[in-house]
């Protein structure tokens, strides 16, 4: 059994204890099976015979699931450098219903470096479009400022100006010193405190990704949303055979 470090798809076909083909799969699912004894690998290399007779039928009725796929960007055609690119970003697809991702890599493409770069440039754009509709900061919704400490890296960033009056570089320095606790203050001391983060988490904080996946109307169309921003902004000319920007997503 082989296959390139390179190589998205693994195309290893996986088969029932009867010969019924069942779907494709990429090593890493191989090896599952085959660590867990729930499956042989044949003679070929390339296949492997469940030892259990599944449920279902598993994605046999799915031309695209059965189909070989290459190992090319989907925007370019490149064959070097390929990572896994997720259509709809993993900071939403984390957050999706089990049934929803598990065994579903349709929105999972092949992209080389280059164009995956490119293409994140375009994807901020959006997640900043749907922060501002759904009223969530991308860096979370509960998000609050430490006053205590908003005052004191406030007063350090003021004396660090050294444009202000005696009077006033006093007052500052008080507020720091007893921070530090501390008799003298040097610049080495404000530089540090500028860099103190004063948003903190609230009780109710919930991540970005997770917050906006539970206030979309519609999973589905949230998916295809993203499916038709790839589109639009990569024109994408390798994509596989039977990909659809419109395919309905399985609720198991």
């Amino acid at each position: 059994m082989s296959s390139s470090k390179n190589n998205i798809y693994g195309n290893f076909v996986m088969i029932s204890p009867s010969g019924d083909f069942l779907c494709r799969c990429n090593e890493e699912k191989v090896h599952w099976y085959l660590d867990r004894n729930l499956a042989e690998l044949l003679e070929d290399k390339n296949t492997i015979k469940l030892k259990f007779t599944p449920k279902g039928n598993g994605k046999k009725d799915d031309i695209f699931y059965t189909q070989e796929r290459k190992n090319e960007c989907c925007v370019c055609g490149n064959k070097n450098n390929l990572s896994k690119h997720h259509v709809v970003p993993y900071c939403f697809r984390k957050y999706f219903p089990k049934g929803v991702k598990s065994h579903s890599s349709h929105d999972i493409l092949p992209m080389c470096r280059d164009c995956h770069d490119g293409y994140e440039k375009h994807a901020y754009k959006l997640k900043l479009e749907l922060s501002k509709q759904y009223n969530c900061s991308m860096r979370g919704n509960g998000i609050v400022i430490d006053k205590t400490l908003n005052k004191i890296t406030s007063a350090a960033i003021e004396l660090l100006k050294n444009s202000i009056s005696k009077k006033r570089k006093k007052k500052l320095k008080r507020i720091v010193l007893k921070y530090l606790n501390k008799k003298e203050i040097t610049q080495e001391d404000l530089r540090k405190i500028i860099k103190i983060k004063v948003e903190v988490k609230s009780k109710d904080f919930v991540e970005y990704g997770k917050f906006i996946v539970s206030s979309v109307p519609s999973l589905e169309d949230f998916i295809i949303l993203w499916r038709k921003h790839f589109i639009s902004t990569m024109n994408p000319q390798f994509l596989p055979e039977h990909w659809d920007v419109n395919k309905k997503i399985e609720i198991k």
